[in-house]
């Protein structure tokens, strides 16, 4: 029935139909019916006349398979007519379609870092959901999470900052202390985190002070350059919740034997914003670090007397400075050496040579007599 159509007649016809044609042998032809409401268009946008309404020619279901059965072919495209294109043209439109098969995006966390700070059973205590240990650690936990252990300890960078951060002391200095004023470099900090035991996470925390330079004052002489170490041990107490549990001070020039503490023992209700914050008080010039009032006014009683602050408040006061601090990491995989960006050119974190705060050593005659890499390493006994 197919051959004895005529094109003319084909050519003016309204299709209501089209069909899909299956080649089943060389001299056999099957069709089945897929109907499709299309009314076709010439040049001039009128349509054709219709010649043949409705035409069907199907085969018996039974000559094919599931397995024979082709996918219906799209008509043929016909002289002057266009095919429709995808809004925003056909880049757009091959974007969408791949978009389509994509699999979707993971899911957002949405809980955020949270850490606070407290004084619980006379010592600073600190809370965070950060994790500690970089094996396990899940970046898709907490928004803006970074489970970085560049200095390859074994601890995350971020949990690691966060401790040194939060327990790093709060300096309070004598009203007459000169660096309080004039042009000097600044003080700054350096911390290092290490391990001491993984069953229960327990820490140290070494943090060194630097200063420009020590006058002569209580018959030590001054320095070009002055480092100060304050140490802490940091015990999980709970899920989340880490506590001082220790801190050392080591003997200096002035205090022979080093010093002990099971605590912080004198904490500011608000240091820096941040909640409460351990103090420690600077002998002026020398800035040997006291843990308490009292302990710097014993300790130099009769060699040095009047250089200790007599303030005792709780609050940050005009005479104390909250130094801001670096983590160094590690001396094989350090995340700072250069001091230069700091404020002390020339200088190391990770050297062997002495401190000189990155001065003229002839200002104020001889340099530290110790390296900011041997107080990094120090470890604390108890």
């Amino acid at each position: 029935m197919i051959n004895s159509l005529q094109p003319s007649i084909l050519r003016s016809a309204q299709l209501k139909w089209s069909w899909a044609l299956t080649c089943v042998s060389a001299l056999a032809f099957a069709c089945e019916t897929i109907e499709v409401d299309d009314t076709m268009y010439l040049g001039d946008a009128s349509p054709l006349a219709t010649g043949v309404s409705d035409m069907e020619i199907s085969a018996p279901s039974e000559w094919f398979s599931e397995v024979d059965r082709d996918p219906p072919s799209p008509p043929a495209p016909v002289a002057g007519v266009s095919a429709p294109v995808p809004q925003g043209g056909v880049e757009a439109g091959a974007q969408a379609g791949a978009q389509a098969g994509a699999p979707p995006p993971p899911p957002q966390p949405t809980a955020q870092i949270e850490t606070t700070v407290r004084l619980a059973g006379g010592s600073l205590e600190l809370e965070t959901n950060l994790p500690a240990f970089a094996m396990g650690c899940d970046p898709s936990a907490l928004m803006d999470l970074s489970c970085d252990d560049l200095d390859e300890d074994g601890l995350v960078d971020a949990w690691e900052e966060a401790l040194l951060e939060h327990f790093r002391p709060a300096l309070r200095f004598h009203p007459e202390e000169p660096l309080l004023s004039g042009p000097s470099a600044p003080i700054i900090q350096l911390g290092r985190v290490s391990v001491r035991t993984t069953s229960p996470l327990e820490v140290n925390l070494n943090i060194v002070t630097l200063f420009p330079n020590s006058e002569s004052i209580c018959f030590v002489p001054s320095r070009s350059g002055d480092l100060e170490l304050s140490m802490l041990k940091v015990t999980q107490v709970d899920n989340d919740v880490y506590r001082v549990t220790g801190t050392r001070l080591p003997p200096t020039r002035l205090i022979s034997s080093a010093r002990y503490t099971d605590r912080t023992t004198e904490v500011l209700s608000s240091g820096g914003g941040a909640g409460p914050r351990w103090l420690l008080y600077s002998l002026r010039k020398q800035h040997t670090l006291f843990e308490s009032e009292s302990s710097c006014v014993n300790s130099t009683r009769f060699v040095c007397e009047g250089h200790c602050s007599s303030d005792r408040s709780t609050q940050l006061g005009v005479h104390d400075r909250l130094p801001p601090i670096t983590h160094v990491g590690e001396r094989s995989r350090p995340l700072i050496n250069e001091l230069d960006t700091l404020g002390y050119p020339e200088e190391r974190a990770w050297d062997e040579g002495v401190f000189c705060g990155g001065m003229d050593v002839g200002r104020f005659g001889r340099c530290s007599e110790q390296s900011i890499q041997e107080l990094l390493l120090t470890f604390f006994e108890g």
